[in-house]
């Protein structure tokens, strides 16, 4: 009987140890090895079957020095992955050379992807559970020629955007209809886009014209609605139509684009209609001490974008546009050498936004065909602080104001080719004060509103 009880002791003893075993080689990092197949065809899928089997098991997943070859999507439902390379320098995930990306079938939805990787998530807030995904630490390559299908590029038969994290219970047919709402987190570091410029696509339909397609339509794109918190450091993209789209629709969500300085963004030979950034309905950002060639596009937000640059591009709606943007602070941006669609796209721009700060900014060099406008505040912005910027050589107007009880303070202007600042028969009770204006093409400042006030501005020509 003692010597029973002795090897029962031990039996239990050794489960536990296996299932401790398990569950610590769960938790442990998983290294993948680039298939050294030398036959492209089975090298793909072999790099594919090692990635997808991995992440399916690990929730720690390093892909090991060399190139991994994808024939279509890795696909990672409710993810809780922490998966890196070995650094941008020495990692890298790409299209299969010489063979045709194919197209992947999300879950029983009838989701159709051409993303490298996708990222559905279904489980509920109410479940109590929330998703985590951290992707770093590599290349991202997309070689397949660029040829346009839509004026936006999302639905081109050969271009192959990079990671897709969104919310899958969404009924995309209805888009804003009622769905269950999830819960998700998402870091993005270390990471480096490179795509193909295509050639200039010249279309009938408007806007068209513009379009230069790129082998990559957009580098990051995560869709909600979904709570959270997404950080996207120190990712660089070359020829991605639009290096971030990032939809969270829930007040209490918050986005961190670069930040520190040294954790910048750069976004190279961007070409979308709406800027390298697009970011709509969350509730705190911050965009700072990112570069790029194109504007950021930012619907319904609050919080801060700072310290950017934007400079020598094509960013056909304008540098930074604000649609209903609220206590936001836009400050110390650099903004130059842009060319816009028409006359009356500006550096930056508010749409139906109030109460923000826009301060500290410098913005030159700023043209299109009939003009281009330095800042304007459109339909609908009020109780907005227009504070210190600086604005040179400007082809049109330089501040624009059509809506009421604005503060335009403290601004210098110089070399501007229209009006100095041009208050519309629209605009009523704006402050214009202490501004110095130098070699204005029109009038200094053209007042046809309501019981706007001038004081203190000071007009010099050379």
């Amino acid at each position: 009987m003692k010597q029973m009880n002795q090897l029962m002791r031990m039996l239990l003893i050794g489960l536990v140890l296996v299932l401790i075993g398990s569950q610590v080689n769960a938790d442990s990092e998983h290294v993948v090895m680039p298939s050294e197949a030398h036959d492209t065809g089975l090298k793909d899928e072999e790099d594919w079957q090692n990635i997808s089997d991995a992440i399916s098991i690990y929730s720690y997943v390093r892909l090991a020095p060399g190139d991994f070859y994808l024939p279509r999507s890795i696909v990672l439902w409710n993810p809780n992955l922490d998966l890196k390379g070995s650094g941008p320098s020495k990692t890298t995930v790409r299209t299969a050379p010489g063979i045709a990306f194919e197209v992947a079938q999300i879950g029983t939805g009838g989701w159709m992807s051409r993303h490298l990787f996708v990222f559905p998530y279904d489980d509920e807030v109410e479940g109590g559970y929330a998703g985590y995904l951290s992707l770093s630490d590599m290349t991202i390559v997309v070689d397949e020629p660029a040829v346009p299908y839509d004026r936006l590029g999302y639905a081109g038969l050969t271009t192959i955007p990079g990671v897709f994290y969104f919310n899958a219970n969404v009924d995309y047919g209805g888009f804003y209809g009622l769905h269950p709402e999830v819960q998700f987190d998402a870091h993005f570091s270390d990471l480096h886009f490179q795509g193909v410029r295509g050639d200039q696509f010249i279309g009938s339909d408007v806007g068209q014209e513009w379009y230069q397609p790129n082998s990559i339509p957009a580098a990051i794109v995560v869709w909600g609605p979904a709570a959270g918190n997404i950080t996207v450091e120190r990712v660089s993209t070359q020829y991605a139509s639009k290096a971030l789209s990032l939809y969270m629709g829930r007040n209490d969500s918050s986005v961190v684009i670069g930040g520190r300085k040294h954790d910048g963004c750069d976004f190279w030979g961007t070409a979308s209609a709406n800027g390298a950034v697009y970011l709509e309905t969350i509730g705190n950002v911050m965009v700072s001490h990112n570069s790029m060639d194109s504007g950021i596009w930012a619907w319904n937000i609050s919080g801060s974008i700072s310290e950017n640059t934007v400079i020598d591009g094509y960013s056909r709606l304008g540098g930074l546009v604000m649609l209903w943007a609220h206590d936001t602070r836009i400050m110390n941006n650099t903004i130059s050498d842009l060319t816009f669609a028409d006359g009356w796209r500006a550096g930056i721009s508010l749409y139906q936004s109030d109460n923000n700060i826009v301060a500290g900014n410098i913005l030159h060099d700023l043209a299109a065909g009939t003009g281009g406008i330095g800042v304007a505040l459109w339909t609908g912005s009020s109780n907005n602080l227009i504070v210190e910027n600086d604005l040179i050589d400007i082809a049109g107007d330089g501040i624009v104001v059509k809506e009421s009880e604005n503060w335009i303070v403290e601004n210098e202007l110089e070399d501007i080719g229209g009006n100095g600042i041009y208050l519309l028969p629209t605009s009523t009770n704006n402050l214009i004060e202490d501004n110095k204006l130098k070699d204005i093409f029109g009038e200094p400042i053209l007042d046809q509103g309501i019981g706007n006030t001038l004081s203190g501005n000071k007009i010099k020509d050379d």
